[in-house]
């Protein structure tokens, strides 16, 4: 699905920090977000996505995760990566990457929680993820 209704990057940055975003988080009682992935890089482009994480007190329904995904689509006039950090089925690399973002739009107690407890995971386990960074993903 590719939208492209013409919004530039910054255009995009305006309406992620605007009321209106914030409130489709709010009403379905979501006060963890974070931007991560392309959109804050010099990678992000006309075809990119945009990825968000929540951390709301339990795991999503699937189908309120479908309902937020497609008003966030409409609302973005692109695709949209929604992650929630407390979906088991979500790789924990991506979690770690979600919760290092230093865009935070939306955050509570949850959030510094589920920091804690992912970078507890990594330090924890960081002679794998420095294998994985090597041999898989063929970062040095």
């Amino acid at each position: 699905m590719s939208f492209n209704e013409g919004y530039n990057k910054s255009e995009l940055l305006a309406i992620i920090e605007s009321e209106k975003f914030k409130e489709i988080f709010i009403k379905n009682n979501i006060f963890n977000v974070l931007i991560f992935g392309s959109l804050y890089t010099e990678e992000f482009n006309e075809e990119s996505d945009v990825d968000i994480a929540v951390i709301a007190q339990n795991k999503i329904p699937f189908k309120t995760e479908i309902n937020i995904t497609l008003e966030l689509e409409k609302l973005l006039g692109r695709d949209v990566d929604f992650i929630d950090i407390n979906d088991e089925n979500i790789n924990n690399i991506i979690k770690i990457e979600a919760l290092n973002s230093k865009k935070i739009i939306i955050n509570d107690e949850l959030l510094n929680n589920a920091i804690e407890k992912y970078d507890r995971l990594y330090k924890e386990n960081r002679e794998f993820w420095d294998i994985l960074d090597r041999e898989v993903l063929g970062n040095e």
